[in-house]
C-alpha cells in the first residue's frame, strides 16, 4: 500500500487528493487505503481513461507501473 501512495505521491495525485477532501497540505504515505487514496486513484483513473472505480485493477496498476518505471 506504502508503494501505491508513494508513486501517487511522486506523480501529484495523492497531494491533490488531499486538499480536495480538506487537508491544504496535501496527504501523507501512511499505507491505509483510506478516502485520500481511494480519490487520487479515481482521478488517476479519469485521467487516463479507465473505468472509475476507486479500485486498483490489472489495468490500473499498469498505469501506475508507468509512473514508477517510466522506461
Amino acid at each position: 500500500m506504502q508503494l501505491l501512495q508513494r508513486i501517487l505521491q511522486d506523480s501529484g495525485f495523492l497531494g491533490a487528493a488531499g486538499v480536495r477532501l480538506g487537508n491544504p497540505r496535501g496527504a501523507i504515505v501512511d499505507g491505509i487505503f483510506g478516502a485520500v487514496t481511494a480519490s487520487a486513484v479515481r482521478e488517476l483513473q479519469r485521467l487516463y481513461r479507465i473505468p472509475v472505480t476507486g479500485r486498483v485493477n490489472p489495468t490500473t496498476w499498469e498505469v501506475v507501473d508507468m509512473h514508477e518505471n517510466p522506461y
